[in-house]
């Protein structure tokens, strides 16, 4: 067969005018028609597609799942940061309120730290 280009290759393919030998030896020098090949033959056999299918779901579940855990992740890291945050501007405020001489009870009041913890940044 003489040398044709890519487009073709595909019209030659898909035009029924050809001997199978002559499809094949096109089939041999195309990697995609040898694909397209490979797919049908492979889609007429249902057990290996089936499987096939059960893998490739298996497989977009999982991405799911994991993008599902990443994110549920990422907010809880997120809430934890904030609240350590809101913590460390607490202790903030109370070594400020101690410096200036504020009742135990009146810092634990506004910053919500228990008189113990306001006690143990007191001996820091």
């Amino acid at each position: 067969m003489q040398k044709i280009r890519a487009y073709e290759v595909w019209i030659v393919y898909f035009s029924g005018k050809y001997s199978k030998e002559e499809l094949e030896e096109i089939a041999m020098t195309t990697p995609a028609i040898k694909a397209v090949e490979f797919e049908d033959t492979f889609l007429q056999n249902k057990i290996e597609r089936r499987a096939y299918e059960q893998r490739e779901k298996a497989i977009r579940d999982y991405y799911s799942y994991m993008n599902s855990y990443k994110e549920e992740g990422l907010q809880e890291g997120l809430q934890k940061g904030l609240q350590q945050g809101l913590y460390q501007q607490a202790i903030q405020t109370a070594k400020n309120m101690l410096k200036d001489k504020v009742d135990i009870k009146l810092i634990s009041k506004y910053t919500n730290l228990s008189i113990e913890e306001i006690n143990k940044i007191k001996v820091e």
